[in-house]
């Protein structure tokens, strides 16, 4: 109906007034805005990633004994 009486320049574009500029400029501010948010979260994630785990510093050292005993027995469980 509305093409019939106004043609097919109601498909083109909205009025740039009023309500309608809303329409125009959200899609833009929503990309902006969304770029930044992946900006801060990878920003963050790096950050993290390079600090180290806490409490690698004072780990407990395993015996060189106790380490053999585990790979003998690792070893006999995984034979065939």
């Amino acid at each position: 109906m509305f093409v019939q009486e106004f043609g097919t320049k109601v498909y083109a574009e909205p009025p740039k007034s009023g309500f309608s500029l809303v329409a125009w400029t959200l899609p833009s501010i929503y990309l902006i805005l969304g770029t930044l948010v992946v900006v801060f979260v990878i920003a963050r994630w790096r950050k993290h990633a390079l600090e180290p785990a806490a409490g690698t510093g004072n780990a407990p050292t395993i015996s060189q004994e106790l380490l053999d005993r585990a790979r003998a027995r690792a070893a006999r469980d995984t034979e065939d």
